[in-house]
C-alpha cells in the first residue's frame, strides 16, 4: 500500500520528503542524546536544512524584526542556517477550551479573522505574503521544487505555507483550490479536535476516521497537488487516508 502510494504521488516538492527520510535514518542508530549545548554552532554549507512547522503566524508579531519574545523570526532562520521554512496557520484551539479565538483577540486579529476560521486562514498567509514581500528579497514564497532549489542558489529562506486542520475551508471543497492558489502546500484534514472532516489523535477523541465531507477535501486536494499531513490524524483517520488518497501524504511533526 505504501509502495502504491509512493508511486503514484507527484511528489513536487521532494525536498520535504528527503527531509523526513533523512532525519529519521540518522536518528535510527544514534546513541541518546547528551543535554543539549547553548553554544552557537556555525550551520554546515553543505547541508539542506528544513523546519515543516513553525508557528510565528498565530502570534502576530512581524517576522522581519528580531523579536526576543519569539523563536522564529527571518533574522533566527538566517542565523540559525534554515534554508526551508513551512509556516502552520491554525484557526482552532484546544478540546473543550478551545482559547483560539481568545488568542487571536489578544495577539490583535482583526475583528473578522477572530470570527471566520477561513478568514483566520487568510489573515495568517496574507501576514507571510506581506512579510516575504518586504523582506528584501532575504525569503522568498516557494510551492515547487525549484523555487526551493533557486532560494537555496541564492541564499534566501524559502518560506511554505502549511494549514494545521481542514476546519479552515469552512465546510467548501472549493476552498482547497484557493489556498493552492494562495501557496498552501499542504493541509491536515484534522489538528487538535475532531472536526467535520475526519478524528484527531487528542485524547478521548474516540478514534473517529473521515466522513463524507473529508473524503471530498481529501479528493480536491489529490486534483491540485497538495501534500496531506497526517500529523494530527487519529489512527483510523491516518490509515483511511493511506488507503483512499492518490496523492502525496507527509507528517509535518
Amino acid at each position: 500500500m505504501i509502495r502504491r502510494i509512493i508511486n503514484r504521488a507527484r511528489r513536487p516538492l521532494p525536498w520535504i520528503t528527503l527531509a523526513v527520510t533523512v532525519c529519521a535514518a540518522q536518528g535510527a542508530d544514534q546513541q541518546p542524546a547528551s543535554p543539549m549545548n547553548s553554544t552557537p554552532v556555525e550551520p554546515s554549507a553543505h547541508a539542506i536544512v528544513a523546519d515543516l512547522h513553525v508557528d510565528p503566524l498565530l502570534w502576530n508579531r512581524d517576522l522581519l524584526d528580531d523579536n526576543p519574545k519569539g523563536q522564529v523570526d527571518l533574522p533566527k532562520l538566517v542565523a540559525g542556517g534554515v534554508d526551508i521554512a513551512i509556516f502552520g496557520v491554525v484557526t482552532a484551539g484546544f478540546p473543550v477550551v478551545d482559547g483560539w479565538r481568545l488568542l487571536a483577540l489578544w495577539r490583535g486579529w482583526p475583528k473578522q479573522a477572530r470570527r471566520s476560521r477561513w478568514e483566520a486562514a487568510r489573515f495568517q498567509i496574507d501576514r507571510l505574503r506581506s512579510a516575504v514581500e518586504r523582506s528584501s528579497g532575504r525569503m522568498v514564497l516557494a510551492t515547487t521544487a525549484r523555487d526551493i532549489d533557486r532560494a537555496i542558489e541564492n541564499g534566501q529562506v524559502a518560506a511554505m505555507i502549511g494549514v494545521e486542520g481542514a476546519q479552515a475551508l469552512e465546510g467548501d471543497p472549493g476552498h482547497v483550490g484557493d489556498l493552492h492558489r494562495l501557496g498552501v502546500v499542504y493541509m491536515g484534514l484534522s489538528h487538535l479536535v475532531n472536526n467535520e472532516l475526519a478524528g484527531s489523535s487528542y485524547p478521548l477523541g474516540f478514534n473517529r476516521g473521515l466522513s463524507d465531507l473529508g473524503r471530498s477535501v481529501l479528493e480536491e486536494m489529490n486534483r491540485v497537488g497538495m501534500f496531506v499531513d497526517l500529523a494530527h490524524s487519529s489512527e483510523k483517520a491516518f490509515w483511511q487516508t493511506l488507503e483512499e488518497t492518490d496523492g502525496p501524504v507527509m507528517c509535518s511533526h
